[in-house]
């Protein structure tokens, strides 16, 4: 994934949850390298506490399982944004709660850092 506009199966959140546009990016392509992914997220709807943001597909990372991992955001005028993280190797999903009110219109980056893969993949569809 170098620039990807996320849809289908890799991103998912609840109907109420809107976006305008929605990117993802990652630093590294290199088999078995520290990548730390990045999600840009635009809002056209206010993001409540009550939100889970979802990416499936990040599969065969050897990341093993982390119910706290570690996401940094921010937000598009420089202030941090407060985001949980929740990481399933098995299935390759990163679950993310919203944990403050975002009110719309406002833009999101969220960041965080998954090992890849031994073996160079190919890019699903």
């Amino acid at each position: 994934i170098a620039f990807t506009t996320l849809a289908g199966s890799i991103f998912s959140a609840p109907v109420a949850a809107g976006f305008s546009l929605a990117y993802i990016s990652e630093s590294s392509r290199q088999p078995s390298a520290s990548n730390t992914l990045s999600v840009q997220l635009d809002f056209n709807l206010d993001m409540d506490t009550d939100t889970i943001l979802t990416l499936t597909g990040l599969l065969n990372s050897p990341l093993a399982d982390d119910p706290a991992i570690a996401i940094t955001a921010q937000k598009a005028d420089g202030t941090p944004a407060l985001f949980g993280g929740s990481w399933r190797q098995n299935d390759g999903t990163l679950e993310i709660p919203v944990l403050e009110h975002i009110p719309a219109p406002d833009s999101v980056t969220l960041r965080f850092t998954l090992q890849n893969p031994a073996a160079v993949q190919t890019a699903r569809v």
